[in-house]
């Protein structure tokens, strides 16, 4: 029997830069020394963009009484939290639901009914610059999830929960802002 992985996520997408500010020493402007070139020169902005497809979505042994498991599949502009599958068809009533001994009809996975893809960009901007003549100083700030945005979990797939076909959670972490301070000498 042929089912898809629980870790199948087939499109993973991600992409990194740097940019130096055309500032300060050895630069095309702001090249000489002085206070511009100390507080302006040496900065550098990075980023990296992750796209990655959703996960399958795991069902439990459950009654569906439609005739194509393609009907479950919402058309992106009618999902939301409160509904991300089509919840018509379950049997919802807990007295007529499968039992542990039951054999399974419903497939456990398709490939098709996915949870919302992963778009997360962090960046960060840093300053190198000369404390004195041995020691070298590097300031950074790193924002993980720098547009704060949430990535919805799984939704619930228990037909007899109120709950069924809702999103309760987020699965990825809120924005993090660090500071870093190097020193080498």
């Amino acid at each position: 029997l042929w089912r898809e992985s629980d870790s199948s996520r087939p499109h993973r997408w991600v992409t990194t830069w740097i940019y130096e500010l055309p500032l300060g020493s050895g630069k095309p402007f702001l090249n000489r020394r002085g206070f511009w070139n100390g507080l302006l020169g040496g900065w550098q902005i990075g980023g990296i963009l992750q796209v990655q497809s959703g996960e399958c979505i795991d069902f439990g042994n459950v009654f569906y009484y439609g005739d194509n498991y393609r009907d479950i599949v919402l058309p992106p502009s009618q999902r939301s939290k409160d509904r991300w599958f089509n919840t018509a068809n379950f049997e919802r009533d807990p007295t007529k639901t499968p039992t542990s001994y039951h054999r399974r009809v419903f497939p456990n996975r398709m490939n098709w009914l996915r949870t919302q893809r992963l778009t997360q960009l962090d960046a960060n901007i840093q300053k190198s610059f000369r404390v004195y003549e041995r020691l070298q100083a590097q300031f950074r700030v790193d924002l993980l999830n720098a547009p704060n945005h949430q990535v919805m979990a799984n939704p619930n797939v228990d037909p007899t929960s109120a709950s069924f076909g809702r999103i309760t959670g987020y699965v990825n972490t809120p924005r993090y802002i660090q500071f870093q301070l190097r020193l080498a000498f």
